[in-house]
């Protein structure tokens, strides 16, 4: 290096002196792109499959590409940030950086879909729990061994026990007595300790009559909410009031008897019937209908 060095020293010196001082800001030094996450909870970023948080599905992410890492923004908020994967091998380009902690919450809807899954060995974390899933196998059905499995890996992403979970697997496993909630009582806390205890009591729900009685502002007011006694209304037998009776509130349902409604509806038709004077182009009455006097209209009008 230091030969490569001494021959280029001389240009080196003469480039140096035109050097100017660095900027202020960091360059970036990232490449802006945009992907749309899938139904799957994955984009595609340079023909590797990367699995990103199940919330940001049929989302339009921006992703700033670095040289070791990919950081996602989503409304110019951080939302992700994952280690850049490159495929080594000669002919090789496509690859998958599945992490389970972004899949786990659907997956323990359907604990089943971990049998037929592609990405089945990139879910498990470790090589200790591929081991723990080929004596789940051996011990336990298929489908039971994939609740148990999906269980493990559910609680070891949430409370972020991963290596416990993992060394209770193993113990339980070759003792022989491993279930689903001995599983869930070991890691899960029972959240009805935690809760506080709250005793409640029951108001009177004679403090109601108060919102129902009118306003006391006026003596009128008080001797109606009142009795002699100064009870309240709820607690006194008011007799009966009669209803009083309008002549203008007519029963409604009789069709043959006039009304103000229906002779205002009757009145626009026939006037707007007037006005008109009778357009249908169809039949020779309706032309004849225009020799007619607005005398003949109007007496025809007042007998209708």
């Amino acid at each position: 290096m230091a030969g490569l060095n001494r021959q280029c020293e001389a240009k080196s010196e003469q480039e140096r002196k035109a050097l100017q001082p660095l900027p202020k800001r960091r360059v970036a030094d990232y490449e802006v792109l945009s992907a749309k996450v899938s139904c799957h909870s994955t984009i595609d970023v340079r023909c590797i499959l990367y699995s990103v948080p199940s919330r940001l599905i049929g989302r339009q992410v921006e992703i700033h590409l670095y040289h070791d890492r990919l950081v996602g923004y989503l409304a110019r908020h951080q939302v992700f940030e994952l280690p850049r994967m490159r495929v080594a091998g000669k002919g090789r380009r496509r690859g998958r950086c599945i992490n389970y902690r972004h899949l786990i919450e659907g997956l323990r809807k359907k604990p089943r879909a971990f049998l037929f899954c592609n990405w089945q060995a990139d879910l498990l974390p470790t090589t200790e729990f591929s081991q723990i899933w080929e004596k789940l196998i051996t011990q336990f059905e298929r489908d039971h061994a994939s609740i148990l499995m999906v269980e493990a890996l559910y609680i070891a992403a949430t409370y972020d026990v991963e290596p416990a979970v993992a060394d209770y697997l193993n113990q339980v496993l070759s003792q022989g007595n491993l279930t689903l909630t001995r599983l869930q009582q070991q890691f899960m806390p029972d959240l009805s300790d935690e809760l506080p205890r709250i005793d409640t009591q029951q108001h009177s729900l004679e403090s109601y009559d108060q919102l129902l009685s009118r306003n006391k502002a006026s003596d009128n007011t008080e001797s109606q909410d009142c009795d002699a006694h100064g009870q309240p209304l709820s607690a006194v037998k008011q007799p009966a009031q009669a209803a009083q009776a309008y002549q203008h509130a007519g029963p409604l349902g009789i069709y043959r008897e006039p009304r103000f409604t229906a002779t205002m509806v009757l009145c626009t038709i026939f006037v707007e019937f007037m006005r008109t004077g009778g357009r249908q182009k169809k039949s020779n009455a309706t032309k004849a209908g225009h020799q007619r006097s607005s005398a003949s209209r109007r007496k025809k009008f007042d007998q209708l």
